[in-house]
């Protein structure tokens, strides 16, 4: 665990870690990890700055300060996502001092992972089933987990196209990290295809359990990397108590 010495007070106040990765990567996602036994809310106002190049001088701006929401139901981590254009040699995080961090002293991180940026992340859905309200199928890729899709019966599928031909080789499924949604089974079907229309099971139906205690999402990880332009989605169950149709916020996916 990497302890902080304590906040002293002074505006604007901030502690860096600053990291090297010996050459020019893309980090796509930085997920900062808390420990696993805090059982508060909190809010950590995060600034990244990058060098883009190992003999530069001077760090430069990557994103501006922005406040993250951690809490046990979130799994206590928060992601900080970045463009999926950007290259650096080293990234180093600017951890402010805000009241939302309830009067801590210093810091605790026991881990920082680094990830490449999600394949389906702004990718268009090109067909899906009808959806119920407003709950758009956009919203499966807008990077937000708060927001959410949700058809109008469990027999439901997305078509999400991922732009070119990708080796996939993780799925990540989220529903909203609010506590207010009660535990909920949806039995899942994975597919791939080329074309969009060919398609070929890569992950065969399974029972996932959505429960907001430990963050409301699953991660598939396929035996081995699988060629695909097309992911479809197709449900047919949801345990949820209010009857609904499929659901789900965000579908991350990660390969080559």
């Amino acid at each position: 665990m990497f302890v902080s010495k304590p906040y002293t007070g002074e505006e604007e106040e901030f502690f860096a870690l600053t990291f090297d990765f010996g050459e020019k990567i893309s980090p796509g996602v930085v997920r900062v990890y808390l420990p696993e036994d805090c059982t508060f809310v909190r809010q950590y106002r995060v600034a990244v700055f990058v060098k883009r190049e190992a003999d530069a001088a001077n760090f430069s701006r990557a994103l501006s300060s922005t406040d993250f929401m951690v809490s046990p139901a979130g799994g206590n981590y928060f992601d900080i996502k970045l463009s999926s254009t950007l290259e650096c040699c080293q990234l180093q995080l600017r951890i402010y001092r805000t009241d939302g961090m309830l009067g801590i002293a210093e810091l605790e991180i026991p881990e920082i992972a680094f990830y490449p940026s999600s394949l389906s992340t702004n990718m268009p859905i090109v067909d899906s089933t009808e959806y119920n309200d407003v709950y758009v199928p956009e919203y499966l890729t807008d990077g937000n987990e708060g927001t959410y899709w949700e058809a109008k019966d469990v027999n439901a599928y997305f078509v999400l196209d991922m732009g070119k031909e990708w080796q996939v080789s993780i799925i990540t499924l989220h529903l909203p990290p609010v506590l207010t949604w009660e535990p909920r089974e949806q039995t899942i079907e994975i597919l791939g295809s080329m074309d969009g229309v060919n398609f070929t099971t890569v992950a065969a139906a399974a029972d996932y359990l959505f429960d907001p205690q430990t963050g409301n999402r699953n991660s598939i990880v396929l035996d081995a990397p699988v060629s695909m332009r097309y992911i479809k989605l197709a449900w047919s169950s949801n345990s949820s108590l209010g009857g609904y149709g499929a659901q789900l916020s965000e579908i991350y996916v990660y390969g080559e």
